[in-house]
């Protein structure tokens, strides 16, 4: 007997000390709250030194919400244990904290609830990341819906991840959208497109465009599709493509347009010149013309000059 109590007593002081040296709260206290024992880890997140005795410490003082505790109390009543119980508690200092509590009723052998263990985890600096993470992700959600040109993430099997709203209106036939090949969603066909720079960004890892037919169902019908590669900031492995499209219909209109006045511009000024070429020619001819005239008058008059001359020596002989 006094060899079993013995190893009994070992055996409660080690699982004591493994008790008191968990990186977790533990805390035993009694039905109202008056806490009992409890561990270094315990203290430190009530934000006491870890070395501090807080027996007899009121627990109901640490509570942020009292109703959350009295959901708890509740709960364990019932059932007798409650598991990964989050509240919102505060520290010596008044600082809010958050905290995951799991704890169960300890009996008397008439089954009586005599006291409460448990453990706590303060998982503040966690919550704070995730709400960091969702602060962010609220204002790329923001960012992304308020680009008013098209946007659409593949994956490297060109299946479509998101897209922003953009491309729901500008596709509104076929969505949802995520889920399909771009090819499908987009161009109704069975095949990747040809020529198409989703696959060359996806070959090269550098950025690649080419402008293409626009929803065949809008008034849509030129886009100018970038297509730039996401890699692994650790490997650089390409992970996806981000595709974006603008709608460069006008612009189209207005160079088909340019074109199209250049063209007439061009055959404009070829008529021009041919007109001016011809009156040129012909003021030439005319021009010769005269100066033919001019000459012949010029050898005329002297050829009279001559006989006049002929005709006076006459006389005087």
């Amino acid at each position: 007997v006094n060899k079993k109590t013995k190893e009994l007593r070992e055996s409660e002081q080690k699982f004591r000390k493994t008790v008191m040296d968990l990186d977790e709260g533990y805390y035993s206290a009694t039905l109202d709250g008056v806490l009992l024992e409890h561990n270094q880890a315990f203290a430190r997140i009530l934000g006491f030194d870890e070395a501090a005795d807080l027996k007899g410490t009121r627990l109901p003082d640490f509570w942020q919400n009292p109703d959350d505790r009295n959901v708890c109390l509740k709960e364990l009543a019932a059932n007798d244990f409650i598991s990964g119980y989050q509240v919102e508690a505060r520290t010596k200092t008044g600082e809010k904290i958050t905290v995951i509590i799991s704890a169960h009723l300890v009996k008397d052998t008439d089954n009586l609830p005599q006291r409460i263990e448990g453990v706590v985890l303060d998982i503040t600096y966690r919550k704070q990341a995730e709400e960091e993470i969702k602060k962010s992700e609220r204002f790329l959600e923001s960012v992304f819906s308020s680009i008013q040109d098209g946007i659409s993430v593949l994956g490297p099997d060109l299946s479509i991840r998101r897209v922003n709203e953009v491309m729901n209106k500008w596709y509104s036939e076929n969505v949802p959208l995520e889920g399909k090949k771009c090819y499908e969603a987009y161009h109704k066909k069975d095949k990747p497109c040809d020529p198409c720079p989703t696959l060359r960004c996806l070959k090269t890892g550098k950025t690649e465009r080419e402008v293409v037919h626009g929803p065949s169902s809008s008034d849509i019908k030129w886009i100018e599709l970038f297509s730039y590669p996401i890699k692994d900031f650790q490997t650089g492995e390409i992970t996806g493509v981000v595709e974006f499209v603008r709608n460069i219909t006008e612009r189209k209109k207005t160079e088909e347009e340019v074109i199209h006045l250049n063209t007439h511009l061009e055959q404009k000024i070829a008529e021009r010149t041919a007109e001016l070429t011809a009156k040129t020619a012909e003021l030439e001819r005319i021009n010769k013309v005269f100066v033919d005239r001019e000459l012949r008058m010029r050898e005329l008059k002297k050829r009279i000059e001559e006989l006049e001359k002929i005709s006076e020596a006459r006389k005087n002989k």
